[in-house]
């Protein structure tokens, strides 16, 4: 929550809160409905899969935020500060 401002920390919260709900309260029947069949693919597909949406998320999080450093290390003017100046343009 460090990279975005006091005033957006609870929408932020909110956002990433709803999609683990979502995730949490969808992922246990897809996966039932991918074990309920009787072949073998059926039994390790829930896995592949989890592990193939695991490793893109780890990179798009890798290219998406590559350049952001830390609040701590940030030299110069944080994101949010930049955009405020854009907005008195």
């Amino acid at each position: 929550m460090g990279t975005v401002t006091a005033d957006e920390r609870a929408s932020a919260s909110a956002i990433t809160s709803t999609i683990w709900g979502i995730g949490s309260s969808i992922g246990p029947i897809f996966g039932g409905y991918l074990l309920g069949g009787t072949s073998y693919a059926s039994m390790s597909a829930p896995l592949i899969i989890g592990a193939a949406a695991y490793l893109a998320s780890a990179v798009a999080f890798f290219f998406l935020f590559r350049g952001t450093p830390p609040p701590e290390e940030a030299e110069g003017p944080r994101p949010h500060e930049v955009a405020e100046g854009y907005k008195r343009l």
